[in-house]
């Protein structure tokens, strides 16, 4: 017996999970494969300007990274951090930004 939510296994006789309290099934489903998207970079800079902007992006409703952010940390002279968004968020982003460049550094085309 398995708990669909936490994965948890049960011996036979237990019918609720513990901890989630779910109706426990007999096989688990098969896990699906993590979903990939494609990013784009939308800023380059300091890594101050990037926290402000992924902020206001994530106000905005707009799903956002900072690429390297923990690393960026510990090791702050690796260069400028980089705020990335979805590659279909790209354009509503610079228009919420109100911009076609990057701030600091030219629009990067590649995805990463």
């Amino acid at each position: 017996m398995y708990c669909p939510s936490c994965r948890t296994e049960y011996r036979e006789g237990f019918t609720r999970c513990s901890d989630c309290g779910v109706e426990l099934v007999n096989d688990l489903p098969l896990e699906q494969e993590p979903e990939y998207v494609d990013l784009v970079t939308i800023y380059k800079g300091n890594s101050n300007s990037a926290a402000v902007t992924s902020a206001r992006l994530t106000s905005l409703g707009i799903e956002s990274w900072i690429k390297d952010e923990g690393i960026q940390c510990v090791f702050p002279n690796l260069g400028p951090a980089e705020v990335q968004v979805c590659m279909q968020d790209k354009e509503l982003t610079l228009q919420a930004l109100g911009t076609t460049t990057t701030g600091a550094e030219s629009l990067d085309e590649e995805t990463v």
